[in-house]
């Protein structure tokens, strides 16, 4: 249920709070004052596109929040989709906040995080419909029309319906990649593309790659580039260290013996022994290592050339094939893939041809099935709509639903449904765009509304002036038929019909002002009083009227 909604700096409106309430909301206003305003701050805090002409003159932005109460109808739903957002649910209620600038950029936040315009589209939708003149162009849609049929039978949630779209979504993946096999089909083309994949898989192969080698190669180059140098350095650490008639180890050697003397008799002198000894004897193993590897690093210039050439050739193969040995390996296997797909491209096509046989096999039953199902609904749905008219007093109003098979299947099947309707005694049916009559398709659109609320589970319904081409006997019903469905889920109704208005549970009138240069629009909730008044005024263009008051006091009794 919507609960609250403040607009800021939004068309002539400076700032507005307005407390919704369960059952039916009215919204009056002299045309001109700013009623559609008000459904446009709504839709855009349900995540319409943004519109930087609705920013308030000298202002930067235009700040919408709306606020919501989960009930009970769609609330698993929605704390699902919450949840997978990372959106924390407080208390069920759902805050919503948009924001437009001057540069046309918005933001959309929902209980306080930034979310995408489509997942505040999304969540919206489960909470909240709006019916207005553009919706009935909606419903013009063959597609639309199936929408309608299928929510009230409850088909998408049905295992045949669900089957049958799994399995159409293999069936047109198959015809793709058929319609892809038989487009590219050219057998010189691919006997070229397949003496090219040859080509690259010997070429691979050829070089015999191991995972880590040109790494490793890189160090061994390095090493026989420097070999003579590191010659040259472990030649003279050898002959330092042992060789020289001076070296170290006959140093350290002298100083231990020195030392051996005196440690006996101090703890200190003997940890220098002890000290000295340790170093010699490790000195002496690295001098000994040194001795027996100094051919190792001898300069080989035929070894030298080896590894140059073959770093050479691997790296050749990865510029060509990869930027490392994996991705080569990867692109060979997805070579050999490529191969054996070609070599047997004939046999696929045969193979997907008879894939795609025996999906439309049970695409054919499962369609049949879904036909069946659809056959039954209309006629629930056809009972239904006409009850909802006759109750609106159009008595002679004739409508009727149209299955058809069609050709292909589709994702929802094979049907093609048309709405048909006649208003007038004596008319034949027609389709829904040769309908001329705004007042009847407003009380069309109402018996729908009426119809889709036992199935639709959204607690909140927006009437952008329902009453358009009514008056009299038929407003009259329309008001009755509105303040009924208000008993199940919150009405908001912008109207200029008093027969409408005086069904309101609450009322808020929305006035124009003038003020030196600017104007202003601003909503009030109405007292009992004010009620009389502006109904009295929509009645007779004259509050004051004593007629029209009484007759506006009665009107409201009545309710």
């Amino acid at each position: 249920m919507l609960k609250e909604l403040c607009i800021k700096d939004f068309a002539l409106i400076d700032y507005s709070k307005i407390n919704f309430f369960e059952g039916f909301n009215i919204f009056t206003g002299e045309t001109g004052a700013g009623k559609s305003i008000v459904i446009d701050a709504l839709l855009f805090a349900l995540g319409k596109r943004a519109d930087k002409s609705f920013i308030r003159k000298n202002k930067s932005k235009t700040t919408i929040e709306a606020i919501f109460y989960l009930e009970s109808n769609n609330k698993d739903a929605i704390k699902s989709l919450l949840i997978e957002e990372g959106i924390d649910l407080d208390e069920d209620m759902i805050i919503l906040r948009r924001e437009i600038y001057e540069d046309g950029k918005s933001t959309c936040r929902l209980n306080g995080k930034l979310v995408t315009r489509s997942f505040l589209s999304l969540i919206t939708s489960l909470m909240i419909t709006i019916h207005s003149q553009n919706e009935f162009s909606e419903i013009l849609t063959k597609e639309s029309q199936l929408n309608i049929l299928d929510d009230f039978i409850s088909l998408k949630s049905d295992d045949v319906y669900n089957s049958y779209k799994k399995i159409f979504l293999s069936y047109r993946l198959k015809q793709e990649e058929l319609s892809q096999i038989l487009t590219t089909y050219d057998n010189a083309f691919m006997l070229r593309e397949l003496d090219i994949i040859k080509y690259q898989i010997k070429e691979i192969e050829e070089a015999k790659l191991n995972k880590g080698e040109f790494e490793g190669l890189e160090s061994k180059i390095n090493l026989l580039e420097h070999s003579e140098e590191i010659s040259l350095l472990i030649n003279n650490i050898y002959n330092d260290s042992y060789s020289n008639s001076d070296n170290i180890l006959k140093k350290i050697d002298l100083f231990k013996n020195s030392l051996s003397k005196f440690s006996k008799s101090d703890e200190l002198i003997n940890n220098w022994y002890e000290g000295f000894n340790e170093v010699y004897y490790k000195l002496e193993d690295i001098t000994l290592t040194i001795r027996d590897n100094l051919d190792k690093f001898s300069y080989d210039y035929g070894k030298l050339a080896d590894l140059k050439q073959r770093y050479s050739d691997i790296n050749k193969i990865l510029l060509k094939y990869g930027k490392d040995i994996d991705s080569v390996f990867d692109y060979l296997g997805e070579m050999y893939n490529r191969k054996n797909y070609l070599e047997n491209i004939d046999s696929n096509i045969i193979n997907l041809k008879n894939e795609i046989s025996s999906l439309e096999i049970d695409l054919e039953n499962y369609s049949k099935k879904i036909s069946q199902k659809r056959l039954i609904g209309i006629s629930e749905l056809k009972s239904a709509i006409v009850d909802e008219l006759i109750s609106l007093d159009m008595i002679n109003s004739k409508f009727d639903i149209k299955l058809e098979n069609t050709t292909e299947f589709g994702i929802n099947g094979r049907d093609s449904i048309s709405f048909l309707i006649s208003f007038n005694k004596g008319e034949d049916l027609k389709p829904f765009n040769k309908i001329a009559s705004g007042g009847e398709i407003s009380r069309f659109m109402l018996a729908l509304k009426k119809v889709s609320a036992t199935f639709d589970n959204i607690s909140t319904i927006v009437f952008d002036e329902i009453d358009t081409g009514i008056s009299g006997k038929a407003a009259k019903v329309v008001g009755e038929k509105l303040k009924e469905i208000s008993k199940h889920r919150q009405i908001i109704c912008i109207t200029h019909l008093p027969q409408i208005a005086a069904k309101g549970d609450y009322h808020f009138a929305v006035q124009k002002l003038e003020s030196g240069d600017k104007t202003h629009s601003f909503i009030t909730q109405l007292s009992k009083d004010e009620r009389i008044s502006e109904i009295a005024k929509m009645i007779s263009g004259d509050d004051t009227s004593t007629t029209s008051y009484k007759y506006a006091k009665e009107m409201i009794e009545l309710n």
